[in-house]
């Protein structure tokens, strides 16, 4: 079972998660939930779109899963690994198709 889980503003949010939904049709998508569970699903979800928060970045550091990612404004060490999203919401589709593929292997 997939989850997707975002905090993205709804500006990007329908637009992210209209593309990610195209690679899992049956996600489940988590928006703006409770905190304790929220965090957890952070952590654990095969696909966590992030936000601009360090709520979520500090998740995808624990993660062992596919990050999306759009360029981050803290100086932190992110790895090249993330999926790379345009402030738009429009998000690096190969690069997403590798990541999904390194998640199934």
């Amino acid at each position: 079972q997939y989850h997707m889980v975002t905090t993205a503003p709804l500006t990007m949010e329908q637009k992210m998660l209209a593309q990610l939904q195209r690679y899992f049709p049956f996600a489940l998508p988590h928006i703006n939930d409770d905190f304790i569970p929220t965090y957890h699903t952070f952590v654990i979800a095969d696909v966590l779109v992030l936000d601009r928060s360090r709520f979520s970045h500090q998740a995808a550091l624990l993660s062992q899963n596919v990050i999306v990612s759009a360029p981050f404004r803290y100086n932190t060490s992110c790895t090249a690994d993330w999926v790379p999203a345009q402030d738009n919401g429009t998000v690096d589709e190969p690069a997403l198709a590798r990541a999904l593929r390194r998640l199934r292997d």
